[in-house]
């Protein structure tokens, strides 16, 4: 081998090492310079919140370490979008790539969201920095590819106005008898505002929740009272002084020996069916004045006399309690008042043993 040829060598060798130990510097360097970057990174990261209300966070970063090393001298500062710890698409403006993003949000934001995220926000990152000269532009193709892989979730929020059911109260009373049933208070449906929330992921429902709920309107309830006062065979047709008892009397108008009780009241007093039953009679009777009788399902029959007028005829289905004439003083008479009499298989007994 000639010197020259050895010279020739010696010299490569002396290039391949000078550029190994270059290579090995700057790579120590770029290390101690990246670490510093990183830190320089976390101090730097702001956050960006889209219209949409998706929040970003910008990075001050470089790319990916190597590249920058062998690509140094063809990279350029500007925004750029990492997926999935890849370099995506870069622009000039952040804004250019916020939108980029804020669009693909919109598809999913309605006039009652209230919440937008990222499902995996980690998958995405808005960075300013060194980027090579080469890296996609391609706003649309980033679009595409976006769409294909981000998962957005959205929270909804709505107020519904919804009745609140009236709740049944039952009472008892005992001045009411067992069978009268009375509603006391009306039952009225109140209104209440409730917040639900409701959440999406691409737009598809996942699930609704019930956050709040306000009284607008109180319902009221409605009370039903229930008599529990036993009913009497029998009622008094009027209220006031009993002036005759039933039996022996001396008296110079009417007869001695009294087969019912009169009971002294105004004139024009309604006077009510002792009993359930049918009307037998409804007419004038001499002595008794206008006279209704009325035959129960027993086959007792009750008097009442001396009416002013008479509100039934004969036929007539009479209840307990109904108003069948008013008081008076017609007959054998001497002042107004209600005669009153029972009668059990046609033989007159005291009302006395059968009234309340």
């Amino acid at each position: 081998m000639s010197v020259i040829s050895q010279k020739k060598g010696q010299f490569r060798r002396a290039c391949a090492f000078l550029a190994s130990l270059v290579l090995a510097l700057s790579l120590a360097l770029a290390l101690l310079s990246g670490s510093a970057a990183a830190l320089e990174a976390e101090e730097s990261a702001q956050s960006v919140v889209l219209p949409s209300g998706l929040e970003l966070t910008l990075t001050e970063q470089d790319e990916p370490l190597l590249e920058r090393l062998v690509f140094g001298g063809l990279s350029r500062d500007c925004y750029y979008l990492m997926l999935d710890g890849e370099t995506l698409v870069c622009a000039d403006e952040a804004e250019s790539l916020t939108d980029l993003v804020d669009e693909l949000a919109q598809a999913y934001i309605t006039e009652n969201t209230v919440s937008c995220a990222l499902e995996d926000p980690d998958r995405l990152s808005l960075c300013y920095g060194l980027v090579l000269a080469s890296t996609s532009t391609d706003l649309d193709l980033a679009a595409e590819t976006l769409s294909e892989t981000l998962v957005f979730q959205t929270e909804e929020r709505e107020v519904r106005e919804v009745a609140i059911p009236y709740a049944e109260v039952t009472e008892t009373d005992d001045t009411l008898y067992e069978d009268e049933v009375i509603v006391t208070t009306e039952g009225q449906d109140g209104l209440a505002a409730q917040t639900w929330t409701s959440h999406y992921v691409n737009g598809e429902l996942l699930g609704t929740r019930l956050e709040e709920e306000t009284v607008l309107t109180p319902a009221v309830d409605e009370v039903t009272t229930y008599g529990t006062k036993e009913r009497p065979e029998y009622l008094w047709p009027v209220e006031g002084r009993v002036s005759s008892e039933f039996g022996p009397r001396n008296i110079a108008v009417g007869s001695s020996n009294h087969k019912g009780m009169d009971i002294a009241c105004p004139t024009g007093t309604d006077v009510l069916a002792s009993k359930a039953g049918t009307v037998i009679f409804a007419g004038w009777s001499n002595g008794y004045g206008y006279l209704v009788q009325i035959e129960h399902e027993d086959g007792a029959v009750t008097y009442y006399g001396h009416n002013s007028s008479l509100l039934v005829s004969s036929g007539d289905e009479v209840e307990q309690g109904d108003v069948i004439a008013l008081a008076g003083s017609t007959g054998r008479s001497t002042g107004p008042h209600c005669h009153f009499e029972i009668r059990i298989d046609g033989t007159p007994v005291n009302p006395r043993d059968y009234l309340e």
